[in-house]
């Protein structure tokens, strides 16, 4: 449970009286609580004993700009410091038959808010507890090179031998060739950690969004993480699609590239049982590439 200089912190920066903490599962990372008041609505609560610098800032951040989608209903943030984050309380319900249809055209919609300045954000932010480089970079390709493969390859290195290393070599010469003209498309707002976990359906029935790792990039990378982690049905990716067609080859191949990051990002916080997904998905880039 929280500390009572936690609680004494909350109620002071809130100006309420929490009656109680009502712990909440289901994160690896955050402990998450829903916090009950005196007189008021309840309130969602999540703390870490050791967050990165900036842990609670980012999701904040991200947060707020999901909101200028005008998508996906996204929590208000409350409250956020360095040990903790706290948000409006959403309270859930039982999906509808067409909850996923109406998923699919809300982020059809939300990728259709785009960034001038380029590939990023204007924050570094986290996927899990590792860091998400998102300074501003012209070029998708350089991007996904840059910020997204490249650190999480390197953070890996003790579980990559020779064989594998030599594959990530040959796979960084053809990621232009596997991206094709997909790569020209226009930077757009991204959830950044669209799985199954990180949607919820409020009280009213309509989809929501939680914690994001949030950046401007192209729209595929979204797409693919709904495919890993308890995916998203077929009817949501058909929903998009009818909105917002995706080009040719994205199912064929571009999407294991997507998914390659989060599966390292899973080697790199969880350990080697992801390491056989990592080869097989490396392999079949290899395969399928140009």
């Amino acid at each position: 449970m929280p500390s009572e200089n936690l609680r004494a912190t909350l109620e002071s920066e809130l100006n309420l009286k929490i009656t109680s903490f009502i712990p909440i599962g289901g994160g690896s990372i955050n402990q998450s609580f829903q916090l009950q008041l005196k007189n008021q609505p309840p309130l969602f609560l999540k703390t870490h004993t050791h967050p990165p610098n900036d842990f609670y800032q980012a999701e904040a951040l991200g947060l707020c700009e999901l909101k200028k989608a005008n998508s996906f209903r996204i929590p208000e943030v409350i409250l956020h410091s360095t040990h903790f984050l706290v948000l409006e309380w959403i309270e859930s319900a039982n999906k509808t038959s067409n909850f996923y249809q109406t998923a699919g055209k809300l982020l059809a919609k939300q990728h259709q808010l785009q960034s001038e300045l380029g590939f990023g954000f204007s924050q570094s932010n986290f996927i899990g507890l590792t860091p998400q480089e998102n300074t501003w970079t012209h070029g998708w390709i350089t991007f996904w090179k840059n910020r997204r493969l490249g650190p999480q390859i390197r953070k890996a290195a003790s579980h990559l031998d020779t064989e594998m290393r030599s594959a990530f070599h040959e796979l960084y010469k053809k990621i232009p060739d596997l991206l094709g003209d997909s790569a020209e498309e226009p930077p757009v707002l991204l959830h950044g950690d669209l799985w199954g976990g990180n949607h919820i359906c409020d009280s009213s029935r309509s989809p929501c969004l939680i914690d994001p790792a949030v950046y401007y990039g192209n729209r595929e990378a979204d797409l693919a993480m709904t495919t890993l982690f308890s995916g998203y049905p077929r009817e949501f990716h058909e929903s998009y699609e009818k909105s917002l067609p995706l080009k040719a080859g994205f199912w064929e191949k571009r999407i294991y590239l997507y998914q390659l990051y989060h599966l390292l990002n899973h080697l790199n916080l969880f350990g080697a049982s992801y390491l056989t997904n990592v080869k097989l998905t490396l392999q079949t880039l290899l395969t399928c590439a140009p």
